[in-house]
């Protein structure tokens, strides 16, 4: 709920703040199991690209979703290729 001047209570602040935390954790937790799953899929095939496990990947695949998966994957292709 809002006052007067649009502000949010402390409540409310504090819900969205758990809110948002759970789908950053949730995204991140998803990413990197497709990341490993990947990795298992393109080594089973015998291709040779593979993102690593790491900070960059973590926060990416936090902030981007699955979106920031592919872009991992579309860096390592063009350094591939």
């Amino acid at each position: 709920m809002r006052d007067f001047w649009g502000s949010f209570t402390r409540e409310e602040l504090t819900r969205r703040l758990w809110n948002m935390l759970f789908w950053v954790i949730l995204r991140m937790v998803l990413g990197m199991g497709s990341i490993y799953y990947i990795n298992q899929f393109l080594a089973k095939r015998q291709i040779d690209l593979f993102v690593g496990w790491n900070m960059v990947s973590l926060l990416t695949t936090g902030g981007l979703g699955f979106g920031g998966v592919l872009l991992l994957y579309a860096v390592s292709a063009c350094k591939f290729l």
